[in-house]
């Protein structure tokens, strides 16, 4: 049986368009597989503190720990803030109450997510929000506000409060109330004194759908280079007459 020799025809445009894609593509499925290592690390953690009791909270030795459970006792500072917008729950659009809160001792204020209440498609809409007046205890997890590299809070003066934001940046919320905040935002435990409807996960996106989407573009690269053999070789020739 003549075998047929293997031809190579080069095609600079498809060459340089495949050396181009290939290597972003393996790029961007290596990165799908470390965002799932790290969703991994922050959920052991997670579960890790949720096992602790909480400790009482201060601040100038509590250790900035993210998910460290802690008790505090202060005051809630109704005059200003923040609802933090696009919220869903169960498919109802709404708004994260972020509020100062003010400790009895010292002159530490620490904003404290108190959780979901529903919002509604209009701009101008304000949700009624109930807190209780005094000297209370809370307790939650302490935690590292976002980490979204791509969304960045203005650094705007707030006009109207409660002010709508997008997402907790402290120094900005600091510079808006003129008030220095604690460096870690407080998650409000469900059972606590001023919760509102309080659904926290550690991770928005799971170990496993990070390797789903990394599996993904790794066949995507597959999938390129058998298309630029196909394109640029008479290798289908050879594998149709064996």
């Amino acid at each position: 049986m003549k075998i047929t020799e293997l031809r190579f025809e080069f095609n600079w445009k498809l060459t340089l368009f495949s050396v181009l894609l290939l290597p972003i593509l393996i790029f961007l499925g290596t990165w799908q597989l470390d965002r799932a290592d790290q969703k991994r690390a922050i959920q052991a953690q997670w579960e890790r503190e949720q096992s602790l009791p909480p400790q009482v909270f201060q601040a100038i030795d509590v250790e900035q720990r993210d998910f460290r459970r802690v008790t505090m006792r202060g005051e809630f500072q109704t005059e200003k803030y923040w609802l933090k917008e696009n919220q869903m729950l169960n498919g109802q659009l709404g708004f994260h109450v972020i509020m100062p809160f003010k400790l009895d001792e010292g002159d530490t204020v620490v904003a404290v997510d108190r959780g979901w209440v529903e919002g509604s498609p209009l701009r101008e809409f304000v949700p009624k929000v109930i807190t209780p007046e005094g000297s209370i205890e809370i307790s939650g997890a302490l935690v590292l506000p976002s980490d979204s590299m791509l969304v960045r809070e203005a650094d705007v003066s707030a006009k109207t409060w409660p002010h709508k934001i997008l997402e907790v940046d402290l120094p900005v919320l600091s510079s808006q109330i003129k008030q220095k905040l604690y460096p870690l935002l407080l998650r409000i435990d469900a059972d606590s004194t001023g919760a509102l409807t309080v659904y926290w996960r550690p991770i928005n996106v799971s170990p496993a759908k990070h390797i789903g989407y990394a599996v993904q573009w790794f066949l995507m690269a597959l999938a390129l280079v058998i298309l630029y053999l196909y394109a640029s070789t008479n290798i289908m020739q050879i594998i149709g007459k064996r």
